[in-house]
């Protein structure tokens, strides 16, 4: 695993960010899950550094969606990334 996946909030956060560069299946906010309702979602508290909180907002406001979809985003994204053991978990990418 690279040294930016690291395990918890903060590795999966750091670990979405660093692949932005990288073209990988499933990395950008699936298109077809933008309009979709939350059904009253999950409370998730995150304790991170401001500097990479702040990271995270800006690349949500560049994927024009809300910080709390692309954090549920970079859940399923690290999830799936690090477990090749399961190759049908992988994000279908809905563009």
């Amino acid at each position: 695993m690279p040294s930016t996946c690291r395990r918890g909030s903060r590795g999966a956060i750091r670990c979405y960010l660093a692949d932005a560069d990288a073209v990988r299946p499933g990395w950008r906010y699936p298109n077809h899950l933008r309009d979709r309702d939350s059904g009253g979602g999950v409370e998730l508290e995150v304790s991170v550094e401001w500097e990479l909180w702040r990271a995270l907002e800006l690349e949500a406001e560049r994927q024009d969606v809300s910080t709390a979809q692309l954090i549920e985003h970079v859940a399923l994204y690290y999830g799936t990334r690090n477990n090749t053991n399961y190759p049908e978990l992988r994000i279908i990418d809905g563009r």
